[in-house]
This record gives structure tokens, C-alpha cells and sequence, in this order.
């Protein structure tokens, strides 16, 4: 938590930055006359509303931390009662290009103990925080929660808890849950313990209790049917004491029972490998807890975050750090942990009793959980052609290759532009968490149409993507170091004004074109469903995949 008490606030910008950064961004989507009207009634609210609703965001930010982010963490993600599987959780997969073991609990044992390595350092505050350019200290109030966090159901809003400490994780394989020990007589265990303690659950074949398999498929449905659940069957006998035993872990461990593989020349085993990740079979997951680490059963990894506690490039920060610390623990020449095995608590079975009308409510969520991820369309993208190398080699921005290429990708596909949705972090400000940069523009859309206009000559086109890339990288910096206009207006679109009266006029946010990650300076790009580290497979000249789905 070093340099916290030294970041700036977010500062609230004036009405006319945010009316203005609005038009541009609506511009290249409206027509002439809708445009006309929306500058008339954005003139409107400058000038009347607008100025009240600015003082009141100004008075929160004199007392408030970030007068934005509670706003952002209640509204945006603990207020949505639609399933968080898919819609809000994200994931990563395996360093695909590197499979150090096929034993599946010995992998998992590595990178068990170095998350719990991290975990440590975190309580320490011993972690280095991120330091953008190796200047500029990045906010680290999102790794609190990193660890022993889950998010509690409600009726009307979800809850965050997060526990002090934890001296377990919660372990699903084949429908059981287990609860397995991994602090153990006053120490930590080592990996060759925790891979000693994990092969107990594989050897053990005790059958799931009724509905235990599907349990988790209450998180991946709709939020009000799980909340009453968890009220009415878990609050109080062994079902609270097994629920506890999960909620309360360091985190979960999903053993599948599948492989999971990459093959450069059939990609639909990475799409697979990153659907499991995502979203599973809707029930082996556990879409509550901070994350769920998922190993497959020929030791390939990943795992599913749940979203409200933190974004993408906290998780980004541990999974560089866990995968590079397996690598340095390495295995024996059969694929098991190194070293030798002294305490190796047994794993506990949690105990459950349901009644019909609580495996009903099971099934229900699970029928919700499957229509939705079967209308999911995933695919990655294994490029190898060339990498940000070559963009940096021609003195273009990578970011903004990649935003134009998009622009231009949907174009051709869509045969229209649409409201995009980049994200970009504010942690350059304290309690800071993510920004929109709308990279649809005026500039951005004529250059998609030159590209396909054969009247249009290479040496302007060339001239177009300069001038777009030198917007572009300007436009984006500008949400690093100053105000969101998206915050702002978030919390204003709760009022009746007449600037947001009509959702055919106004564009709604639900863009179709989200890409989510703009760069950051710790290596990791993230995504909303994927992440990918660059920084330690530089040695090894590795590729990473581009992600894609709607």
C-alpha cells in the first residue's frame, strides 16, 4: 500500500469537457438531424441541470476517497440481478505455448503455493507496488480483497465480504466439495504436501450428496432466486456450515475432469480451453468467490474471476507472478512437486441436505446458466504473423493499430459503426478503477471507409492512419490523467432530464464493440474474459492469442 496516501483524487471535470466529450463520441453514430437535436438538448443541460448536478459531484469529492468508484462498484455490478457468469466475471487461460506438467494436483500444488507466496506478501505489504513508467505509483487498493472474498446475494443488491485470513481453500471435483487445509501446525504447506493432500480427493470416490453437483449453478444464475435460497436453505445447519467452509476459503479449486490443450492447427481446442474457463458447464465454478483456479486433468490452468471486487489487471498481476513462480519451483522428470512430503492433513467432505424445493431451485439456475452460455460465440485468435514490434518499428502506437484494425474489422462485418466500449484504468488516481475510451470517432470511421474505397490512394491512407493513431493516443492519455466523463455522467443519468428522455436519440451504451484492456505497464494485457502476459514470454519469443466473442 506504499504511496497511497499521495495519489490525487479524481477530480470532477467541468460540465462543458463532459457535454463535449459526449457529442464527439456520438457524432460518428447519429444522423445530421439527431445530432442537431442532441447538441441542442446537451446545450440545454450545460446551462440548467447540468451545473446542479456538478456541484453535487464536486461536494461528494471534497469528503469522498473517489467520488465515483462506490457508485461504480454498487450500480454497475452489485445492483444487476441478471447472472454474473459470463456478463460480468472474466478469465485467463494457460501460458499455452508452455506445459511444464500433466500431473494435474501437482501442478495445481505449484501454483497453489505460490498464490498463497503472493497472499503473503500482500498481508506483508511487502508487494512493490506498480509503478507506471517506473515513475508514477499506481493505486493498490483493489489487491485487498484479492484473497477469503466473496460476494453475498441479495434481494435488491449483492454484498462484498471479505475475511481477515484464511487457512483453507475449497476444492470441487467430480460434484464434491472438499475442504482442504493449506496452513497446516503453524506453517504453510509446501507444494509437495498440498499435491499429497490433493490426490487424496482423486483417490477418494465417495459419491456427490443429492444436488451437491450442481450446486454452484445457484451463482451462475439470476442473483434474486439465489439470495432467497441462501436465506431460507443455508443459514443454518450443515448446509450454513459447508456454505462457510466455501465462502470463507482463500479461494476454489475446480479439478476438472477434462483435458484442456492447445493446437496451432485445430482452434477449436483453444476456443474450448477458453470456454471452460469462462463459464464451464454452469455448475463447476464457483461465480461468487474472488476467483476460482481451475486446473484441467492434464494439468492445464486458468480461472474465473468474479468482477466487483477489482478489475482485470489485479489478477492480471498475480497470474504473471504465480506462472512465472511455477516455472521457477519446476517438477521431477515423472511431473510431480519436488521435495518431500513431512504433514498432509486429510481433506474434509462438506456435508449437504437439500430439500426438493431447494434441488429445484438448483435446476432452475442451471437451466438459466445453460441458455446463457450456450448463446456465447467465442473464439481465439492465434496470430503469429507479427506482434507490437513491428507496430513500434514503424512508429505506431500498438494500442491504436489494434483499435483501428478493429474499427475496421467491424466495418467490413457489420457494414456499420457502432458505440465502442475500450476500457482504460484511472489507478493513477486513489481508489481509481476503470474508464471508457470511446475509440469509434469521426477520425476512426473515415479512415474504416477509405480503407475500402478504391478511389481513395495508399499515401492517404497511410496519411489517415497517422492522423487517427496521433488522436487516438491523445484522446487516450487524457483518460490516465484526467477526469472520467463516463462517471460523471452515470450518476446524472439517475434524474429525469431531458438530454437522456429518449434512448433512439441519446445511442444506447450497450455497444456492440467492447475492447476491454487498454495498456498498462505491468506486463499483463487484460481483457474482460481473457488475460494474456507478454513481459515474461519476451525470452521465448511467444505469441499471445487475441480474443473474440459476442
Amino acid at each position: 500500500m506504499s504511496y497511497q496516501f499521495s495519489l490525487p483524487k479524481l477530480f470532477v471535470p467541468s460540465v462543458k469537457e463532459t457535454v463535449n466529450k459526449y457529442l464527439r463520441s456520438v457524432k460518428p453514430l447519429m444522423e445530421d438531424e439527431k445530432y442537431q437535436r442532441m447538441e441542442k438538448l446537451s446545450k440545454e443541460f450545460q446551462e440548467g441541470s447540468g451545473k446542479k448536478f456538478n456541484r453535487y459531484l464536486v461536494l461528494k469529492s471534497w469528503w469522498a476517497t473517489n467520488y465515483v468508484s462506490d457508485w461504480w462498484e454498487d450500480y454497475v455490478y452489485l445492483s444487476g440481478r441478471s447472472p454474473i457468469m459470463v456478463n460480468s466475471n472474466f478469465y485467463a487461460i494457460d501460458a499455452v505455448l508452455l506445459h511444464p506438467s500433466k500431473v494435474q494436483v501437482a501442478r495445481a500444488a505449484n501454483i497453489i503455493h505460490a498464490m498463497l507466496q503472493y497472499r503473503r506478501d500482500l498481508d506483508k505489504e511487502s508487494l512493490m507496488p506498480l509503478m507506471l513508467n517506473k515513475t508514477v505509483p499506481l493505486c493498490s487498493a483493489q489487491y485487498e480483497r484479492q484473497f477469503q472474498t466473496t460476494r453475498i446475494p441479495g434481494i435488491e443488491k449483492d454484498t462484498i465480504v471479505h475475511y481477515k485470513d484464511s487457512k483453507h481453500i475449497a476444492v470441487y471435483h467430480k460434484g464434491r466439495y472438499f475442504k482442504v487445509y493449506i496452513h497446516f501446525r503453524g506453517r504453510l504447506l509446501k507444494p509437495c504436501e498440498i499435491e499429497v493432500s490433493l490426490q487424496k480427493i482423486l483417490d477418494d470416490d465417495v459419491e456427490p450428496a443429492v444436488g451437491e453437483e450442481h450446486l454452484a449453478a445457484l451463482t451462475a444464475g439470476d442473483r434474486v432466486p439465489w439470495a432467497k435460497a441462501r436465506q431460507e436453505y443455508f443459514s443454518k445447519g450443515k448446509n450454513k456450515a459447508s456454505l462457510d467452509a466455501i465462502e470463507k476459503a482463500a479461494f476454489v479449486l475446480a479439478l476438472d475432469e477434462e483435458p484442456q490443450d492447445f493446437d496451432e492447427n485445430d482452434p477449436s481446442k483453444l476456443d474450448r480451453f477458453a470456454r471452460s474457463m469462462l463459464h464451464g458447464k454452469g455448475h463447476d465454478r464457483w461465480f461468487d468467490k474472488s476467483f476460482t483456479l481451475v486446473v484441467a486433468s492434464n494439468g492445464r490452468i486458468g480461472f474465473n474471476a468474479e468482477h466487483s471486487w477489482a478489475d482485470a489487471p489485479i489478477m492480471g498481476h498475480l497470474w504473471e507472478v504465480v506462472t512465472a513462480d511455477d516455472r521457477d519451483y519446476g517438477y521431477t522428470d515423472d511431473g510431480h512437486t519436488r521435495g518431500t512430503a513431512e504433514i498432509c492433513p486429510n481433506p474434509i467432505k462438506l456435508e449437504w441436505e437439500f430439500p426438493k424445493p431447494c434441488l429445484q431451485v438448483i435446476e432452475n439456475s442451471l437451466e438459466v446458466a445453460k441458455q446463457l452460455l450456450n448463446d456465447v460465440d467465442l473464439h481465439l485468435l492465434y496470430h503469429n504473423q507479427y506482434g507490437k514490434g513491428f507496430m513500434k518499428s514503424v512508429k505506431i502506437s500498438p494500442d491504436a493499430y489494434i483499435q483501428l484494425a478493429l474499427q475496421l474489422a467491424y466495418y467490413r462485418t457489420a457494414k456499420k459503426f457502432d458505440l465502442t466500449y475500450e476500457s482504460s484504468m484511472t489507478r493513477l488516481f486513489r481508489e481509481g478503477r476503470t474508464e471508457t475510451v470511446r475509440s469509434c470517432t469521426v477520425e476512426s470511421c473515415q479512415f474504416a471507409k477509405a480503407m475500402d474505397d478504391p478511389t481513395v490512394t495508399v499515401s492517404i491512407k497511410k496519411t489517415d492512419i497517422f492522423f487517427d493513431i496521433e488522436v487516438g493516443n491523445s484522446e487516450g492519455m487524457c483518460f490516465y490523467t484526467t477526469m472520467a466523463e463516463e462517471f460523471t455522467i452515470e450518476p446524472i443519468q439517475v434524474e429525469d432530464c431531458n438530454i437522456f428522455e429518449n434512448q433512439t436519440v441519446i445511442v444506447s451504451d450497450n455497444g456492440s464493440l467492447q475492447i476491454i484492456g487498454a495498456p498498462s505497464d505491468n506486463g499483463a494485457k487484460p481483457s474482460v474474459t481473457s488475460m494474456f502476459s507478454e513481459k515474461k514470454f519476451k525470452k521465448e519469443g511467444l505469441r499471445v492469442p487475441l480474443h473474440l466473442s459476442r
